[in-house]
Formats: structure tokens, C-alpha cells, sequence
């Protein structure tokens, strides 16, 4: 939530992701679907979190538990992390560094940052 929005629950990002978690439309559809929480918002702060929560958790499964390729693919996505690992032959190394696009590496870098200084504030 720190990354994605600010803690912010009213968060609309320039290409329209929203809330807390910041879901695209269509992510958000497919989620809440999932969790039975359909008549729910993304702007919805124990909604929002819940389906994050359950978005994640489904990318660390999709990616056998590898956290860059996990948090990758929710920020751009699990079609565009796969073809970009495919592209980078599957060294997460490379993936990071030759990525076409920027955005999934430096959202990579945050997430990590602000989990290891939680990390350290919290233990």
C-alpha cells in the first residue's frame, strides 16, 4: 500500500488504477469475483486490502514463491512478467536489468525498499 498508493484509499493512478491496492478495472472485476466481494469498490479500504492480499498471494504461487517475479507481475502484470523473464532467459538478473519497460523494475526496488525498512522498524 505504501508504493501503490500513499496509504491513500482515493488513489487513481494516471492510467486509472484505484484504491488503496490500486486495481485496474479489469484486475479488480476478476478479483472480487473471486472473493464473492462484487458489490465492493476498490476504493473500499477493507476490501481493497483483502483482495490485494489475495492478488499477491496468488502471483507468489504463480511464481513458485520467487518474490521479484511475484511482485513484477502485480504492478505490470503475469502475461508481461512471463514474456519478459522468457525474453531475459528466465535469469531474474537479467529480467531486472534488460526489461522493456521501466516501471516494473523501479516498482520491484520500492516494494523491496519499503519492506526492508518496515522490516527494520517492526521486528
Amino acid at each position: 500500500m505504501r508504493v501503490e498508493s500513499r496509504f491513500d484509499p482515493e488513489a487513481v493512478s494516471p492510467t486509472g488504477a484505484k484504491g488503496l491496492m490500486q486495481f485496474t478495472s479489469g484486475t479488480w472485476k476478476e478479483v472480487s469475483r473471486a472473493l464473492g466481494l462484487e458489490k465492493k469498490c476498490p476504493f473500499d479500504p477493507a476490501a481493497a486490502i483483502r483482495a490485494g492480499a489475495y492478488y499477491l498471494a496468488r502471483q507468489l504461487r504463480a511464481f513458485d514463491g520467487m518474490l521479484v517475479e511475484a511482485l513484477s507481475a502485480y504492478n505490470g502484470g503475469p502475461g508481461y512478467t512471463r514474456r519478459a523473464l522468457a525474453a531475459a532467459g528466465g535469469d531474474v538478473w537479467d529480467f531486472l536489468r534488460f526489461q522493456p519497460r521501466d516501471e516494473p523494475r523501479e516498482y520491484v526496488e520500492r516494494v523491496l525498499w519499503a519492506y526492508a525498512v518496515y522490516k527494520r522498524l517492526y521486528r
